[in-house]
Protein backbone atom coordinates (compact mmCIF):
# COMPACT_ATOMS: atom_id res chain seq x y z
CA UNK A 1 0.00 0.00 0.00
CA UNK A 2 2.85 2.40 0.74
CA UNK A 3 4.12 2.26 -2.84
CA UNK A 4 0.66 2.93 -4.24
CA UNK A 5 0.16 5.92 -1.93
CA UNK A 6 3.59 7.19 -2.95
CA UNK A 7 2.40 7.26 -6.57
CA UNK A 8 -0.66 9.31 -5.55
CA UNK A 9 -3.09 6.55 -6.53
CA UNK A 10 -6.48 6.80 -4.82
CA UNK A 11 -10.10 5.73 -5.25
CA UNK A 12 -10.76 8.98 -7.11
CA UNK A 13 -7.71 8.61 -9.38
CA UNK A 14 -6.91 4.86 -9.63
CA UNK A 15 -4.20 5.19 -12.29
CA UNK A 16 -0.84 6.71 -13.14
CA UNK A 17 0.59 7.77 -16.47
CA UNK A 18 2.54 5.00 -18.19
CA UNK A 19 6.22 6.03 -17.94
CA UNK A 20 6.95 4.36 -21.32
CA UNK A 21 3.98 5.85 -23.18
CA UNK A 22 2.42 8.96 -21.66
CA UNK A 23 -0.67 8.54 -23.88
CA UNK A 24 -1.60 5.41 -21.89
CA UNK A 25 -2.38 4.79 -18.23
CA UNK A 26 -1.56 2.09 -15.71
CA UNK A 27 -4.68 1.29 -13.66
CA UNK A 28 -4.61 -0.22 -10.17
CA UNK A 29 -7.22 -2.70 -8.94
CA UNK A 30 -7.27 -3.45 -5.25
CA UNK A 31 -8.64 -6.55 -3.57
CA UNK A 32 -9.74 -8.44 -6.68
CA UNK A 33 -11.70 -11.16 -4.78
CA UNK A 34 -13.76 -8.43 -3.10
CA UNK A 35 -14.51 -6.77 -6.46
CA UNK A 36 -15.68 -10.12 -7.89
CA UNK A 37 -18.04 -10.68 -4.97
CA UNK A 38 -19.39 -7.12 -5.25
CA UNK A 39 -20.09 -7.58 -8.95
CA UNK A 40 -21.91 -10.87 -8.32
CA UNK A 41 -23.91 -9.40 -5.43
CA UNK A 42 -24.91 -6.34 -7.46
CA UNK A 43 -25.94 -8.55 -10.37
CA UNK A 44 -28.13 -10.69 -8.09
CA UNK A 45 -29.55 -7.84 -5.98
CA UNK A 46 -30.14 -4.99 -8.44
CA UNK A 47 -29.07 -6.31 -11.83
CA UNK A 48 -26.66 -4.67 -14.26
CA UNK A 49 -27.70 -2.65 -17.28
CA UNK A 50 -25.61 -3.39 -20.33
CA UNK A 51 -25.54 -1.46 -23.59
CA UNK A 52 -28.73 -1.43 -25.65
CA UNK A 53 -30.52 -0.97 -22.29
CA UNK A 54 -30.31 -4.72 -21.71
CA UNK A 55 -30.68 -5.84 -18.06
CA UNK A 56 -28.87 -8.89 -16.77
CA UNK A 57 -30.19 -9.93 -13.39
CA UNK A 58 -31.23 -12.88 -11.27
CA UNK A 59 -34.15 -13.67 -13.60
CA UNK A 60 -31.82 -14.05 -16.59
CA UNK A 61 -29.63 -16.38 -14.55
CA UNK A 62 -32.68 -18.34 -13.42
CA UNK A 63 -33.68 -18.81 -17.09
CA UNK A 64 -30.21 -20.14 -17.86
CA UNK A 65 -30.20 -22.53 -14.91
CA UNK A 66 -33.73 -23.78 -15.66
CA UNK A 67 -32.84 -24.33 -19.33
CA UNK A 68 -30.02 -26.64 -18.25
CA UNK A 69 -32.09 -28.81 -15.92
CA UNK A 70 -31.90 -31.99 -17.98
CA UNK A 71 -29.82 -35.02 -17.07
CA UNK A 72 -27.07 -34.08 -19.53
CA UNK A 73 -25.89 -30.63 -18.48
CA UNK A 74 -24.11 -28.21 -20.80
CA UNK A 75 -23.11 -25.97 -17.88
CA UNK A 76 -22.68 -28.27 -14.85
CA UNK A 77 -21.22 -25.50 -12.64
CA UNK A 78 -24.29 -23.34 -13.16
CA UNK A 79 -26.65 -24.34 -10.34
CA UNK A 80 -29.36 -22.67 -8.28
CA UNK A 81 -27.15 -22.57 -5.17
CA UNK A 82 -24.72 -20.12 -6.80
CA UNK A 83 -27.49 -17.70 -7.75
CA UNK A 84 -29.26 -17.88 -4.37
CA UNK A 85 -26.47 -16.91 -1.99
CA UNK A 86 -27.17 -15.36 1.39
CA UNK A 87 -25.42 -14.71 4.66
CA UNK A 88 -21.84 -15.98 4.82
CA UNK A 89 -22.17 -17.61 1.38
CA UNK A 90 -21.98 -14.09 -0.09
CA UNK A 91 -18.38 -13.90 1.16
CA UNK A 92 -17.21 -16.96 -0.82
CA UNK A 93 -15.23 -15.97 -3.89
CA UNK A 94 -15.48 -19.45 -5.44
CA UNK A 95 -19.28 -19.19 -5.75
CA UNK A 96 -19.01 -15.77 -7.38
CA UNK A 97 -16.43 -17.00 -9.89
CA UNK A 98 -18.53 -20.06 -10.79
CA UNK A 99 -21.46 -17.80 -11.60
CA UNK A 100 -19.48 -15.28 -13.67
CA UNK A 101 -17.21 -17.75 -15.47
CA UNK A 102 -16.77 -18.65 -19.17
CA UNK A 103 -19.18 -21.61 -18.98
CA UNK A 104 -21.97 -19.11 -18.25
CA UNK A 105 -20.86 -17.09 -21.29
CA UNK A 106 -20.95 -20.19 -23.49
CA UNK A 107 -24.29 -21.37 -22.19
CA UNK A 108 -25.89 -17.90 -22.46
CA UNK A 109 -24.89 -17.85 -26.14
CA UNK A 110 -26.52 -21.25 -26.69
CA UNK A 111 -29.62 -20.63 -24.56
CA UNK A 112 -30.21 -16.92 -25.21
CA UNK A 113 -29.26 -16.87 -28.88
CA UNK A 114 -30.85 -13.46 -29.43
CA UNK A 115 -28.61 -11.86 -26.81
CA UNK A 116 -24.94 -11.66 -27.73
CA UNK A 117 -24.56 -8.79 -25.28
CA UNK A 118 -25.12 -11.06 -22.26
CA UNK A 119 -22.70 -13.60 -23.69
CA UNK A 120 -20.11 -10.86 -24.19
CA UNK A 121 -20.56 -9.61 -20.59
CA UNK A 122 -19.70 -13.02 -19.14
CA UNK A 123 -16.96 -13.59 -21.69
CA UNK A 124 -15.26 -10.27 -20.87
CA UNK A 125 -15.54 -10.96 -17.16
CA UNK A 126 -13.79 -14.30 -17.68
CA UNK A 127 -10.96 -12.58 -19.57
CA UNK A 128 -10.74 -9.91 -16.85
CA UNK A 129 -10.57 -12.59 -14.16
CA UNK A 130 -7.84 -14.48 -16.04
CA UNK A 131 -5.65 -11.37 -16.25
CA UNK A 132 -5.87 -10.75 -12.50
CA UNK A 133 -5.73 -14.39 -11.40
CA UNK A 134 -2.66 -15.63 -13.24
CA UNK A 135 -0.25 -18.14 -11.71
CA UNK A 136 1.66 -19.78 -14.54
CA UNK A 137 1.75 -19.54 -18.31
CA UNK A 138 -1.31 -21.22 -19.84
CA UNK A 139 -1.29 -22.27 -23.48
CA UNK A 140 -5.07 -22.61 -23.76
CA UNK A 141 -5.91 -19.30 -22.09
CA UNK A 142 -3.19 -16.73 -22.86
CA UNK A 143 -4.85 -14.09 -20.70
CA UNK A 144 -4.11 -16.28 -17.69
CA UNK A 145 -0.39 -15.59 -18.17
CA UNK A 146 1.37 -12.79 -16.34
CA UNK A 147 1.31 -9.57 -18.31
CA UNK A 148 4.32 -9.62 -20.61
CA UNK A 149 4.59 -13.40 -20.95
CA UNK A 150 2.05 -13.44 -23.79
CA UNK A 151 2.20 -9.74 -24.58
CA UNK A 152 1.27 -10.14 -28.26
CA UNK A 153 -1.81 -12.22 -27.41
CA UNK A 154 -2.85 -9.80 -24.68
CA UNK A 155 -2.52 -6.68 -26.78
CA UNK A 156 -4.26 -8.27 -29.76
CA UNK A 157 -7.15 -9.67 -27.68
CA UNK A 158 -7.82 -6.46 -25.74
CA UNK A 159 -6.52 -3.90 -28.26
CA UNK A 160 -4.05 -2.41 -25.77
Amino acid sequence: MGAIKGMNVSYEIPFISNPCNHDKRIHFFGNMPHLIKLLRNHLLDQGIYLSENRLIDKEVLKKLIDADSSELKLAPKLRHNISNVSGTERMKVALAVKLLFKHTAFFSKVCLSQSNIIHEFFNQFDDFYDIFNFQISKKLKPLKSGFGMKFTDLTTKRNL
